[in-house]
């Protein structure tokens, strides 16, 4: 059925462009294998794409989505985004379709293709332009949309099952409705036990947007961990803003930018006093990160309670300090830490005030701790 609908969108091509194509030529098929969409070992069938064994759209070859190619092999006067509508419409399969950079986004005013529930699986659309493309209801399962562009696409009911979208570019996305999206489709890769999981960042500020929207999409469905990884991403990107505010040349464009933009506000007053604001919210941001990672990361937590303990260890086994030896200095640093405090060690003099800062960095810690572990389960659920 596929094979006749793809014929019947060539036929139509063809007459309208006034081209006859030889039958005989037609019936040598696509040997692409397509198992998602076909059963058993079913081929694509389409006709060959030049010397290749395979279609226009399964075929390797570089260049082939230029205009003169496009024309020579669907007929004078066709379009790639003309085509493609087609085959969607037609219900035709795109399975492991080769469009690598390809650009068939469009913008505000001209809305690229309509792809809704196109057969996408297993697609390579790497460095592909879809911007303001309708991919509502579209599968794009084990796609490979490595750094591809979908700012602004219509997602509703799209499946991104193990679809690869390490540095994709997300922008005014609604993803509420999406299908099979998981931390996984973000990676690069693993290295040793390091994973590099992320979307393209160059614009901070949209990015931030898009994570907290995968924020909030993983919540809802129970994947707190893979939320916390996209809270946390959100955070450092805000945090990088802080730091970019700290430029006075940054500040100073802003303050040009609020003067001729009416809607744009930003307080005003002496440039110091801006840049102070700006350096106090960038450190408050750096110490939550240092310590607990914005609240999404439990383990900085408990090495900072751990580096406070070390650290008060050493003030305690100073010569006239009130313990002994180190073991003991330990001992002590760690029921004040708790604010257990047995008693069987007293401070004395300087050591009293060193004793009540760490019970009192004790608690904000322990604080934190339980703050993290809610944040992660109880909070988003």
């Amino acid at each position: 059925m596929d094979n006749l609908s793809d014929l019947a969108i060539r036929a139509v091509l063809n007459v309208e462009a006034g081209i006859t194509i030889d039958s005989d030529h037609e019936t040598s098929g696509c040997s692409m294998l397509m198992p998602l969409t076909k059963r058993g070992e079913a081929r694509c069938g389409r006709r060959k794409y030049c010397d290749t064994e395979y279609c226009f759209w399964h075929s390797p070859v570089e260049g082939k989505t230029n205009s003169q190619n496009i024309e020579a092999y669907f007929g004078q006067g066709t379009t790639l985004v003309r085509t493609l509508e087609a085959e969607v419409k037609a219900g035709n399969s795109l399975e492991n379709v080769i469009l690598p950079n390809v650009n068939l986004g469009g913008n505000y005013v001209k809305p690229g293709p309509n792809l809704s529930n196109a057969l996408l699986q297993g697609a390579n659309l790497n460095k592909a332009s879809l911007s303001y493309c309708d991919l509502s209801g579209a599968s794009l399962a084990r796609a490979n949309l490595v750094s591809a562009k979908l700012s602004d696409c219509r997602l509703a009911d799209a499946n991104f099952t193990r679809a690869r979208m390490f540095n994709v570019k997300l922008r005014n996305n609604t993803l509420s409705e999406c299908k099979g999206l998981r931390r996984s489709n973000f990676r690069e890769a693993t290295v040793f036990f390091w994973r590099i999981d992320r979307m393209l960042e160059q614009d901070p500020e949209h990015a931030e947007a898009m994570y907290l929207e995968l924020t909030r999409y993983f919540s809802s469905r129970g994947l707190f961990d893979d939320a916390s990884w996209a809270a946390f991403r959100a955070s450092k990107l805000r945090h990088r803003m802080l730091r970019q505010r700290l430029s006075i040349r940054r500040l100073k464009d802003l303050r040009l930018i609020s003067q001729i933009s009416p809607d744009f506000i930003e307080p005003q007053g002496p440039l110091y006093v801006e840049w102070l604001y700006a350096f106090f919210a960038w450190a408050r941001s750096l110490v939550f990160m240092l310590t607990t990672g914005w609240g999404e990361r439990p383990m900085r937590v408990i090495a900072s309670s751990v580096g406070v303990i070390l650290l008060f260890s050493l003030l305690y086994d100073m010569p006239d300090g009130p313990t002994q030896n180190f073991i003991d200095a330990l001992y002590f640093s760690m029921i004040t830490f708790t604010t257990v405090g047995y008693g069987d060690i007293i401070p004395h003099g300087k050591f009293r005030l060193f004793a009540g800062t760490e019970a009192l960095l004790g608690i904000l810690l322990v604080g934190l701790l339980l703050f993290c572990l809610g944040r992660r389960t109880v909070t988003r659920a």
